[in-house]
């Protein structure tokens, strides 16, 4: 790995950093990429966000890279999703699988159950985050996926004691102010801020129950 990759996997801070403050990791894909300088804002002068500068990709990206990602620290609360990327039926001829999902749902189970004792290892506050919705339309991607891998997803969290910021629910349905097209999984700008907003409630809720760092 080049220089340049691995500074893309180190947590790196969104904002001024107060070393008096909670420390707070986000890892996900290019959803959680467009809502977390929304999370920096609503957490200014609350919380240090962090979070990689790359994107964390699927399930297994994830059990490749998140010893790197956690940044051989102690965090106060770790949010983290994957999902779109397991679920992705496009251009997956190097995985063998063209047409199919680039990570089985049985694999999927399987990483999330490794990566979620990990992660717990590394925080004080463990969120999960549901995947947001797949349009009809979104090209190489079935919605009736991401429901499937929530619900899997959900009971692992359950199972480790982990609770879920329920972006998915959040987010539903479509609508043109959230929502560039039918056919893309992104989000306007108004959407991230939603988002955004959403998920540092949630960090900031969870935070003020620790008994320690307490928002002021």
């Amino acid at each position: 790995m080049s220089s340049e990759d691995e500074l893309k996997h180190k947590p790196a801070l969104v904002g001024e950093v107060d070393t008096a403050l909670p420390q707070v990791l986000i890892l996900g894909d290019s959803i959680s990429m467009g809502y977390t300088p929304v999370v920096a804002v609503q957490l200014a002068g609350h919380a240090n966000v962090y979070r990689p500068s790359t994107n964390c990709g699927s399930s297994q990206v994830y059990r490749e890279h998140i010893q790197e990602w956690l940044g051989g620290r102690r965090w106060d609360l770790i949010h983290f999703n994957c999902g779109l990327h397991d679920t992705n039926r496009k251009n997956n001829a190097a995985f063998n699988r063209e047409g199919e999902r680039r990570v089985t749902l049985e694999e999927y189970a399987q990483n999330l159950s490794v990566l979620v004792g990990t992660i717990k290892n590394a925080a004080s506050v463990v969120l999960w985050a549901s995947s947001t919705p797949v349009p009809v339309e979104a090209e190489g991607r079935v919605p009736a996926d991401m429901l499937l891998y929530n619900q899997v997803a959900q009971k692992i969290m359950d199972e480790a004691g982990v609770e879920t910021n329920d972006l998915y629910s959040f987010i539903f349905p479509y609508t043109p102010e959230c929502h560039p097209a039918l056919n893309n999984v992104h989000y306007t700008n108004e959407g991230y801020k939603l988002l955004g907003v959403q998920v540092a409630n949630e960090i900031r809720n969870h935070l003020k129950t620790t008994g320690g760092n307490e928002f002021t």
